[in-house]
């Protein structure tokens, strides 16, 4: 648990490489995230009550429960998060990127005028 920036700054850097692009050149910035971490202390009050109410020992099975009962509650808060930020429109700026909504660039590139960087992978190279 926690590795999952790593991973997908592996995974970006193998889709540079695979596209022919720098990969010498790391442009993964590295940090601490003061947002997981707040999230994380919520999360932890929360699972604190449980086990000083008897409910929560912390074992695998337990984790387990946590997960199955809140999974769908994590799901839609996560979707809700997603839509905001893939609706929100991004400013022009003067670094030459495409200015409109997330959503609207990814699914119409062609409509907004930007240059589509979809490559395909193969299984085999996953």
């Amino acid at each position: 648990m926690g590795r999952e920036n790593v991973r997908v700054a592996a995974v970006q850097k193998f889709l540079r490489q695979s596209d022919g692009l720098d990969v010498e050149n790391d442009r993964t910035l590295y940090g601490k995230s003061t947002l997981n971490t707040r999230c994380c202390q919520i999360w932890m009050e929360e699972l604190k009550v449980l086990r000083d109410s008897g409910f929560f020992s912390g074992y695998a099975l337990d984790i387990n429960l946590v997960q199955f009962c809140l999974m769908r509650l994590l799901q839609n808060e996560l979707d809700d998060v997603m839509m905001v930020w893939n609706t929100h429109r991004i400013r022009a700026n003067q670094t030459n990127s495409p200015a409109d909504r997330p959503l609207s660039l990814h699914l119409l590139p062609d409509m907004e005028n930007v240059e589509d960087h979809l490559c395909d992978v193969s299984e085999e190279e996953i």
